[in-house]
């Protein structure tokens, strides 16, 4: 079974939901639903609801997010770029 994410105390919500979107997309349904089941059990029936509503991201997504993730600088150099050429081609 794929780890599950653990937040650390005090992490957020959205902590959580990020660390799923950092997964391997064969890895992030299974690892979604032990959240929401964990939650459940903590007492948060609406976090949960909300987890369960995040769908597996498309593999292009989850490969750009990646990228962002590591290279932030890069990716924002390459749009500019494309902003560039979108501004000279006017």
């Amino acid at each position: 079974m794929p780890p599950e994410p653990e937040p650390t105390a005090g992490a957020t919500l959205d902590a959580a939901v990020d660390e799923l979107y950092e997964l391997d997309p064969a890895a992030f349904v299974p690892a979604r639903d032990a959240l929401a089941k964990r939650l459940v059990a903590e007492g948060e029936p609406a976090e949960a609801k909300e987890v369960r509503a995040r769908r597996r991201p498309t593999l292009v997504a989850w490969a750009a997010n990646q990228l962002v993730r590591r290279d932030r600088a890069a990716v924002e150099a390459l749009l500019a770029a494309g902003n560039r050429l979108r501004a000279a081609q006017e």
